[in-house]
Formats: structure tokens, C-alpha cells, sequence
């Protein structure tokens, strides 16, 4: 039974997957921009990206 309602829970989309989602996109979105981006901008970026 416990096993049913965990597999259920993991495999049904709910308002944490959609955000998940949403964060995975964003992600590829600011990966091609970095790709993109020229070494200056790269090197700003980073910095934004390691400050914390």
C-alpha cells in the first residue's frame, strides 16, 4: 500500500513538478544565452552567478 501511494505521488504531476519543469527551462534558456553571449559578458555572469 505504501509503495502504491509513493509511486502514485512521484508519477503524478503536481504544482513541485511544474516548477520543476519551469526551472529546467529556464535553465537550457540561460545556457544558450551564455553560449551565446561574448567572453565579456560570459566573465559578467559568472561573477553574478558565483557571488553569493
Amino acid at each position: 500500500m505504501i509503495a502504491a501511494f509513493l509511486t502514485y505521488k512521484l508519477t503524478k504531476p503536481g504544482p513541485l513538478a511544474e516548477k520543476d519543469i519551469q526551472r529546467m527551462q529556464w535553465g537550457i534558456l540561460l545556457e544558450r544565452m551564455y553560449q551565446k553571449a561574448s567572453p565579456k559578458e560570459r566573465a559578467v555572469l559568472d561573477k553574478l552567478t558565483t557571488s553569493g
